[in-house]
């Protein structure tokens, strides 16, 4: 039975279901795996271009959705490509930062 099909039966979500069997999963070791190790689903090609394109657009959440994957998982990927946000200090934060320093005391 697959978790849509439980979420169904049971008149919940899938999320409210998975968790629900994930918590049940941590206080009875006796219960299978969600998904046995190493089990993760392979990064296709086109869902890393589609990574790099959107990052920076669109929050991760949003990402997520559209690539069906979990939102740990977008993560972890951009992490792994070096997707990472960069603040750039404009000249303006760099003169407030300025301003502000006398006043700092850590």
């Amino acid at each position: 039975m697959t978790l849509a099909q439980m979420a169904e039966k049971l008149g919940r979500t899938k999320s409210s279901v998975y968790g629900k069997l994930g918590k049940l999963r941590a206080s009875d070791p006796a219960l299978r795996p969600l998904r046995p190790r190493g089990s993760a689903i392979s990064w296709k090609p086109n869902e890393d271009d589609f990574l790099r394109k959107y990052f920076l657009k669109w929050p991760p959440r949003k990402i997520a959705r559209k690539l069906k994957r979990s939102l740990s998982s977008i993560r972890a990927r951009r992490l792994k490509l070096g997707l990472v946000k960069q603040l750039l200090w404009s000249d303006k934060d760099i003169k407030k930062l300025k301003r502000l320093l006398p006043k700092f005391s850590p």
